[in-house]
This record gives structure tokens, sequence and C-alpha cells, in this order.
């Protein structure tokens, strides 16, 4: 199984503790966010993992090396040939990306069954595979309405809308699984713009992504309050049969 991981953003809302460093390297209590991460999918059965770098790219090679727990991690340095973002990273390394992956951000850590989700994406080679969350907890803004076996997704400046906030129930939850013959298909629409929430939602408007549907909630250290929140879910130890490794 592969996993691609976006970790070349700035990290701009951490910027007053993460001190010029990648997010994904922010330091939790005695360890890195990175190494967490790591952990959790390796827990799930990630065979290689795909970092698409680009901010600092050097400092995390040197801080994470070529493999982690016999995992091999390969780097793919954004060239900076089109504009910046999480899906010009993309485009920019999709000929050296497997034919069929699943897309994490960085910054957070999933609670979900990932074969059961990987195999189900690679079953489908019509379509993308979005996760999704019921947000009764209230973790962000509601982004994705259910539509049967499809679903409507609204990138960040539509969910600003009183319409939007209406209609959607859930959150996206932060994994995708794609094929690259998919990817190459609508390459078009995934050069339209550098952020990978407009091709997404260009994308369900089509039909062309179905939901997964997961029950757990997720972690992430996208700002300062979730940051911290998440340094005291780790503490407390909620976090351990995610990423304590099997035995």
């Amino acid at each position: 199984m592969n996993a691609v991981i976006l970790c070349g953003g700035k990290g701009t809302r951490l910027s007053s503790i993460s001190r010029n460093r990648p997010k994904i390297l922010l330091k939790i209590v005695d360890t890195y966010f990175i190494y967490l991460l790591f952990d959790s999918l390796i827990n799930q059965g990630i065979k290689k993992i795909f970092l698409l770098t680009s901010y600092k790219s050097e400092m995390i090679k040197k801080k994470v090396g070529t493999k982690y727990r016999n995992t091999e991690i390969t780097y793919l340095d954004d060239s900076k040939e089109l504009n910046p973002g999480t899906a010009s990273a993309l485009l920019n390394s999709i000929e050296f990306l497997p034919e069929h992956f699943i897309l994490q951000y960085g910054d957070t850590i999933l609670d979900l069954n990932y074969k059961d989700f990987y195999f189900r994406s690679l079953e489908n080679q019509e379509q993308m595979l979005m996760s999704v969350y019921k947000n009764e907890l209230n973790l962000d803004k509601n982004n994705v309405l259910i539509e049967g076996n499809y679903l409507r997704y609204f990138n960040s400046e539509n969910t600003k809308s009183k319409k939007v906030k209406e209609i959607t129930s859930h959150i996206d939850y932060g994994l995708i699984g794609i094929h690259k013959s998919f990817l190459m298909d609508n390459l078009e629409k995934l050069k339209e713009n550098a952020s990978l929430k407009h091709f997404q939602e260009k994308l369900s408007f089509l039909n062309l992504i179905k939901p997964y549907f997961c029950l757990k909630r997720f972690y992430e250290i996208g700002n300062l309050e979730s940051y911290a929140q998440f340094i005291e879910i780790y503490k407390r130890g909620d976090l351990d049969r995610v990423i304590i490794p099997n035995s």
C-alpha cells in the first residue's frame, strides 16, 4: 500500500511556534509530529511513503532520512515551476507517483481502517474515493453534502455562504484514494487552480467522487488551537492505539 503525504506548506498559522520549521517537524512532547504520522500509517499496513515536499525540504530529509521502521521514504520535491499549492505539488510529482495511492495531508492523523479504504479505492478506477466524517463534534466548517452514492464538496471559499452551511453536515476527513490514470484523465482540471480543494470541488459536481464514511474523529495541528489540543490528547494517551506499533 502506497501513501502520499502533502507536506510542502509553510504552516503560516503556526509561524509563532514553528521557528521556521516545516509543520511536520513540530515537537510533540518527546517526539515529532512526522514520526507519529508515520507510526499511524505503518501500523495500518502502509509499505511505502512518498513525501511531497517544498518548504525546507532539506531539513525534512536530514531529520527523517530514507527509512522509518523499515518502511521506505521517498521524497518528491516541488519543482516550483507552477504556483505553489497542494494541487501543483501533486501535478509536479505525477510522473513519479505509483499507479494507485492514498493521499493525505501532512498535518493530520486519522483513525480509520486504511486497508479497507485502500482496497475500496483500488477497485474503482473511474472515481476518486474521499473519506468523510459526520461533523457532530464541530471540528471545522462543514464542507461536504452527501447525495446518494456521491458527494458534493465545497472549497473553503464556498463554506462561508449561508446556503452551504445549511445543507452540509459532513466534513472532509483528510484522505483520498486515487489512480494515476484517473488523474491523467482529469489533468486539465487539476491544472486550473493551485489548490487541491478547487479540483475536488469540480470533480464532485461531475459525480467523480464517492464518499467513504469514517466513524471516529481525526486529529490535526493545522493552527495554534488544534496544535495545543493535539498535545493534550497525546499526553492523555488517547492516540496510543493509533500510534503505538503493533506487537
